[in-house]
């Protein structure tokens, strides 16, 4: 499960790319980044979860983490922006460590899953 919060637009100014720290061989980390619409958001979380048949959602401890994280590399986040939104999804994951990549040349299709992150794809 990836985990975000949002930030009010009154942020946009205050970044202009995104910010990510260096990867590990089990993450690429937490990022905090300008959406199209204005917004700085910050995440997401990597967070396995074993039940994929209940829907994601958020958590308050969470959250708070992730606000005090942007706040640490931003400092003015905390003064001229507040919270504005907060969301989670599911990342589709399989039990293969790469992606599955299948090509069905006679009916013309390509079936690409356990994507687990697609790098900067905000």
């Amino acid at each position: 499960r990836g985990q975000y919060v949002v930030f009010s637009k009154p942020a946009q100014p205050l970044l202009t790319r995104p910010v990510a720290p260096v990867p590990t061989q089990f993450t690429k980390g937490i990022l905090l980044f300008p959406n199209v619409h204005g917004n700085i958001v910050v995440g997401p979380t990597a967070e396995d979860v074993m039940d994929r048949t209940t829907p994601a959602s958020t958590d308050a401890v969470t959250l708070e983490h992730l606000q005090a994280y942007a706040e640490r590399l931003l400092p003015c986040l905390k003064e001229q922006t507040h919270v504005v939104g907060t969301y989670a999804g599911l990342r589709p994951a399989t039990q293969h460590r790469d992606y599955q990549v299948h090509a069905r040349c006679e009916s013309k299709w390509v079936t690409v899953a356990g994507i687990r992150s697609t790098g900067k794809s905000h």
